[in-house]
């Protein structure tokens, strides 16, 4: 009997180790990737099926999808949505929720008061900028025959069979504003199997954001920043090695680059180096007002780093149910005041212990099992 097949459509590499959450002894993994091919070299680099972002290359993958059974999309764009909304009803459609698709609507709450000034003047000022969206919109309805709004809209609330999420609150809270999304499907997390009992080494650097999107809030961190420290005790590391460049990058920054204690890192790294740098610092501040950089996070738990969020981020909520020692923002700057950065040894110990537990509860064994579920009962 042959393995039920499952189609993975990226239009990003980073994210293309996803396909790991469906074992190759289970199904029949296809990974696509529209758009340029970029730079690759991990292990799905030969396993990988390039297609072109054009109007030919979506028919193409329409044509290999309508022969699978699952279609997994990881993040919804025009050009995923535009494939998923030609498939026949027959194929499952799972929407992987990266957050932007949805975020991007309610920006007064995903953004600081800062942000949003700089936004503001960003959009009012830049009449080249506006042009060059609804150019962009036009050409896209002349190429394509179609809007890109309406194309997600529709694939958001019509086509999606199931909305793929790392936590149930976030979608409880955006079905409050949005009710017609499709239901939740849990996702599974990396194993974390051994707790690591080694002590740290201080070594004060303190890791700030995760890319240059205004999701990041980084004004206000970075002020605070310049509030308080004032003996030089911490080196700062912000994250701006990928995400579009914009005026409001600029501002962040030009006002960054005043700070003789931060260091702007602006070039992308591999996912070794990535997990190599976690290795180097005390803490990892991310003023997200929105789901956001959960990989960095989980990669923080792992090195025993000492995390701070914004409260109004669903997932500090959701950190601290599942009994997390995380902290607030308010937190962060008491502590640069009190010189007290680090994560203690216990708290760390403890949170590789919650570690464990969470990833075992979302195993990717029970994540298959759910596959297997909408595979059998069809939906």
């Amino acid at each position: 009997m042959p393995k039920p097949s499952i189609i993975h459509i990226h239009t990003d590499l980073k994210f293309i180790h996803s396909v790991e959450s469906s074992d190759e002894e289970e199904f029949e993994n296809t990974l696509i990737l529209v758009g340029n091919k970029g730079k690759y070299d991990g292990i799905y680099k030969d396993s990988i099926r390039y297609y072109d972002y054009s109007l030919k290359g979506f028919r193409k993958i329409i044509s290999l999808c309508k022969t699978a059974n699952i279609v997994i999309l990881y993040s919804l764009d025009f050009p995923k949505a535009y494939i998923a909304n030609r498939l026949p009803k027959s194929i499952t459609v799972i929407w992987r929720f990266f957050g932007t698709e949805l975020y991007s609507r309610i920006p007064e709450q995903v953004h600081s008061e800062k942000t949003i000034e700089i936004l503001r003047l960003e959009e009012e000022r830049n009449l080249y900028l506006k042009l060059k969206r609804q150019l962009r919109s036009h050409l896209s309805v002349i190429k394509y025959r179609s809007h890109a709004k309406n194309e997600i809209n529709r694939a958001i609330f019509k086509r999606s069979d199931f909305f793929l999420g790392l936590a149930e609150p976030e979608h409880k809270f955006l079905k409050t504003i949005w009710q017609d999304l499709p239901p939740f499907l849990q996702s599974n997390i990396p194993p974390y199997l051994e707790v690591n009992t080694s002590k740290r080494t201080i070594t004060n650097l303190i890791i700030l954001g995760n890319n240059r999107r205004p999701y990041n809030n980084h004004l206000d961190i970075i002020e605070g920043i310049i509030e308080r420290n004032s003996e030089n005790r911490f080196k700062f590391l912000l994250m701006f090695n990928y995400g579009s460049k914009s005026a409001y990058s600029d501002i962040v920054k030009k006002k960054a680059s005043q700070v003789k204690e931060i260091e702007i890192l602006e070039n992308f790294m591999s996912l070794k180096k990535f997990q190599e740098l976690y290795t180097t610092a005390d803490a990892f501040v991310l003023n997200g007002h929105r789901q956001m950089a959960m990989g960095n996070v989980l990669e923080a738990l792992k090195q025993n780093i000492k995390i701070y969020l914004n409260e109004k981020n669903l997932m500090y909520s959701w950190l601290k149910e599942n009994e997390f020692h995380v902290f607030t923002i308010e937190d962060f700057f008491s502590d640069l005041e009190s010189n007290n950065i680090a994560l203690s040894h216990p708290d760390a110990l403890f949170n590789q212990q919650q570690l464990v537990k969470l990833t075992a509860k979302h195993n990717k064994q029970v994540f298959q099992n759910s596959i297997k579920k909408i595979l059998k009962d069809g939906r």
